[in-house]
């Protein structure tokens, strides 16, 4: 055969298998286009890389997944400039092979290699790579890039395209920034989407959907009434298509959207339609999935009370980061330790980073110059998830630049907080690779070694008490010492060993320096929300509290001059009310609370609202007229829980009689008092609930609280419930740490106590408060 004939029949072949390629007759394909590419080997011809695209992607369809990669990767080599179909082709067929091995990010390099060269060539099949595109880079978590390339796909669509096809994508896409947080954006694609649909598809699983998903969006945009019309329409849909689980979805998202509009009697209504459709039909609600709507209020936002403290109008959020923190820098004169502190609302205002500042307080008195970045002032609260991620970024990467520090530390107060803080981490690693980083605070106290494991971005836990530890670690860092020296430190050697030194015995309190509140911005000092300290420890083992073991099992008091200093100066610098002292061990039984007590109704700067702490087993008729002599008239106490067994259960170490006999006190003697209380601990049932909503009910009727504020129950890293769960009959939901906070849903269940049953004996024990209000 000669040479030309050899081309003629190789080509012959190749169009044969084409042929039935395109056809799906892909066995017959095969072998045709092996053929081809046989005849051209014998006779020294060039291969054809369209053909050998095409017969790489025939072997994918027979299993052949490693002879498909192979000649995708040759169609690579061999056509760098060449055959755009083949390039095209080559370059999907390894996206698809990277996505069934779950490589979605070398899925997105092949697709958009391919959606360049559609573009290029303005090939028609620019839309289907474009939805190729979107589908890998939301596989990949890079969701905003999922959305540009959807939103390219739809731009592209004809006119008389399927309008069905049209809105599944627009649902895609409104699914994505729902996730995003972008929640306005949201809702004009789902609009989009609905106005699509006819009457029939709007019942059907993609109107439903739609309306789900457009219920969410709308919630999240602040548009209530319209969130529960469209959640609404989706539940009867379910309903009526016998779809237990979305149905089940919905009644959640509802009963959410009901209590945070403060609507409980509608919480409580469509949680029990979910537990209806949980009990009759088994179905579970994976939480995760629901967070969208209700990732949970922040710490100490459920105040149950007439005048609830409102927080103060939103300021301008800070501009300039960098410069700001370079002029603070400037004068400390020398590279400074920077300490970051996750965003922290209060009630107030953004809660005031007292670890943080404390540690940087020791470092500057110490000769290292330190600054606290107290991410509160720069992120707002209501910003969505990819804008507060992309504003963290710059603040970090803006105060890097502005600092060059010589180490960074983050302060994580709560477990909530940690994931914010290892995002902190990633940032400041990403900017400066070398800098040491440091994290403590409670919850890595308890979760050091998991912490340096999860997080390579992490050089050093600091365990327990702070102020000490960080003095000796810079003095190592900077003199080259041996870390295994400094006590309370978990750390990472240089070959990525893992450390554990002994815990820091405690020091004396009223040796460390005062507050400085000049480390924060001065704007930051003026407006957040500040509690006094009076004391670190606790002598009392609830067990529902890592307190004892934290401190130590002692108290070590503060002098009542440091605290009223602070509180002057706080007033006097910043213009600052300081809102009340907030340990636990605030004893009224001891001389101290009686002197602490009488000079701070000495100071001129005692704010009116001014309250305290205690426990009700302390309460004293001597020390609620010191308060009443000092212009005080609140009081906050842990009552807990109403029933006898769960107060046993918890160790609190008191009765419900004594508790009830401290209140009495306080009201005959004019104090206001607020009392704490815990659904779902170990030991509760919901019979046990009933009964402490019920005295929650009498005490409100007897004048013995004014607010209530009610958590849910948290097996926090530090207590046993989170050791040894099992052994307690706990069972921990998730550990996602984002949603371990105190009025969530529950992050674990008991044996006798289901999730779904703590939350709504949560919601009926709130809405019997609230009807108090």
């Amino acid at each position: 055969m000669t040479t030309q004939s050899a081309e003629q029949s190789a080509t012959s072949l190749e169009h044969q298998g084409l042929a039935a390629y395109n056809a799906g007759r892909y066995a017959e394909a095969r072998e045709r286009l092996a053929e081809a590419a046989e005849v051209r080997a014998r006779h020294g011809l060039a291969p054809s890389l369209e053909a050998l695209a095409y017969l790489s992607s025939c072997r994918m369809a027979s299993g052949d997944v490693d002879g498909a990669r192979a000649g995708y990767e040759e169609v690579l080599a061999q056509g760098a400039g060449g055959d755009p179909e083949a390039l095209s082709h080559a370059r999907s067929g390894l996206a698809f092979l990277a996505q069934q091995r779950g490589d979605f990010m070398e899925a997105t390099e092949h697709f958009a290699a391919v959606v360049a060269m559609h573009r290029a060539s303005g090939d028609p099949r620019l839309v289907r790579a474009c939805f190729d595109l979107g589908g890998a880079y939301y596989m990949s978590g890079a969701l905003g890039e999922a959305v540009a390339a959807y939103r390219e796909a739809l731009a592209l669509l004809p006119e008389g395209a399927n309008p069905l096809n049209r809105a599944a994508v627009l649902s895609n896409v409104g699914g994505i920034l729902v996730r995003l947080h972008r929640m306005g954006e949201a809702v004009e694609a789902f609009e989009e989407a609905e106005g699509l649909l006819d009457e029939e598809t709007r019942d059907g699983p993609l109107g439903l959907s739609i309306a789900a998903n457009l219920g969410l969006a709308r919630a999240g945009s602040g548009d209530t009434a319209g969130a529960r019309e469209a959640m609404e329409r989706a539940l009867g849909g379910y309903a009526r298509r016998g779809e237990p689980l979305e149905e089940a979805k919905q009644a959640v998202a509802l009963s959410d959207l009901h209590r945070l509009a403060g609507e409980l009697e509608g919480a409580v209504r469509y949680h029990r339609r979910f537990m209806e459709l949980e009990q009759a039909h088994g179905v579970t609600i994976d939480f995760e999935e629901m967070g969208v709507l209700y990732a949970g209020p922040q710490d100490r936002s459920e105040w149950v009370e007439g005048d609830a403290p409102q927080a103060p109008a939103e300021s301008a959020w800070a501009e300039g980061v960098g410069d700001s923190h370079a002029h603070r820098a400037e004068l400390l004169g020398q590279r400074p330790v920077v300490i970051f502190a996750p965003p922290c609302p209060g009630v107030f205002g953004p809660v005031f980073p007292r670890g943080a500042t404390a540690i940087a307080s020791a470092l500057n008195e110490s000769g290292v110059p330190a600054l606290v970045v107290p991410l509160s002032h720069y992120i707002e609260p209501e910003l969505g998830l990819d804008r507060h991620q992309r504003r963290l970024q710059q603040v970090v990467s803006g105060v890097m630049d502005a600092l060059s520090p010589r180490a960074v530390g983050i302060s994580v107060t709560f477990s909530y907080l940690y994931p914010q803080g290892l995002e902190i981490a990633r940032a400041v690693r990403r900017r400066s690779p070398q800098v040491p980083v440091i994290i403590g605070g409670p919850h890595v106290t308890y979760w050091d070694r998991e912490c340096l494991a999860e997080a390579p971005e992490i050089d050093v836990v600091v365990r327990g008490e702070g102020e000490w530890t960080v003095v000796e670690l810079m003095r190592a860092l900077e003199q080259g010492g041996d870390l295994g020296e400094v006590l309370g430190l978990t750390w990472r050697d240089r070959e990525g060993r893992v450390h554990r030194n002994r815990l820091r015995p405690l020091g004396d309190v009223n040796q460390l320096p005062k507050t400085d509140f000049s480390l924060l911005p001065p704007d930051f000092a003026a407006r957040m929300e500040v509690f006094a300290l009076a004391s670190r420890g606790c002598t009392f083992r609830c067990k529902y509290c890592h307190e004892f073991r934290y401190w130590g099992g002692v108290v070590r008091q503060h002098s009542a001059e440091r605290l009223i200093e602070e509180m002057e100066r706080l007033w006097v610098e910043h213009g600052n009310p300081m809102r009340g002292i907030d340990d636990s061990m605030l004893n009224m039984t001891e001389p101290y609370f009686i002197d602490l007590v009488d000079k701070l109704g000495q100071s001129p700067h005692l704010p009116k609202r001014f309250g305290l702490l205690t426990r009700t087993d302390t309460i004293t008729d001597e020390g609620l007229l010191a308060m009443r002599r000092a212009g005080i008239r609140s009081l906050s106490v842990g009552m807990e829980t109403g029933s006898p067994k769960v107060l046993k259960a918890m160790n609190k170490g008191v009765t419900i009689e004594d508790a009830v006999a401290g209140l009495e006190r306080a009201r005959d003697q004019g104090i206001e008092a607020s009392t704490f209380f815990i659904v779902g601990h170990p030991g509760d049932n919901p019979v046990e609930a009933e009964r402490t909503r019920a005295f929650i009910d009498d005490l409100f009727r007897r004048r013995l609280t004014r607010w209530v504020d009610l958590s849910t129950f948290t097996p926090y890293p530090g207590t046993p419930f989170f050791s040894f769960p099992e052994r307690n009959g706990v069972r921990i939901l998730t550990m996602d740490w984002n949603r371990w906070r105190r009025k969530n849903h529950p992050v674990c269940e008991l044996d006798e106590f289901p999730a779904s049953a703590i939350t709504l004996a949560y919601l009926e024990t709130l809405q019997t408060a609230r009807s108090w209000t």
